[in-house]
């Protein structure tokens, strides 16, 4: 599941992802995005994508997400890629290390906080 949220005045695209990540899931979000992308002609901006909530990201899913790497880099707009935790993070920015040194990716971890009753 999915969900995306557009700022136009911010120049910030948020899409939040949440249990198993198919690939077919991963296809009609960037289908999406590119039809976004072409209407609206988006360029320099930001894009999060926040798999926090992801369990798992099935086979083929993560072709779709080196798709929408692609994508975004045709298009300018930075990655901010928001992880469930450090060593995901920091495994992230040492395979996509090119990428974040020019500044066109960025990987971080979610900081979550509990609420106490």
């Amino acid at each position: 599941m999915y969900l995306l949220n557009w700022e136009s005045q911010n120049q910030l695209i948020e899409a939040n992802l949440g249990g198993v990540i198919t690939a077919g899931e991963m296809d009609v979000m960037v289908e999406e995005l590119i039809d976004l992308f072409i209407g609206a002609n988006v360029t320099d901006w930001e894009f999060v994508l926040d798999t926090t909530f992801v369990k798992r990201f099935e086979d083929g899913s993560h072709e779709q997400l080196n798709r929408l790497r692609d994508l975004l880099a045709m298009n300018g707009t930075k990655l901010v890629y928001v992880a469930g935790d450090a060593q995901l993070a920091e495994a992230l920015t040492k395979q996509n290390l090119q990428s974040v040194l020019e500044g066109r990716e960025i990987y971080r971890v979610a900081a979550l906080t509990r609420i106490s009753s």
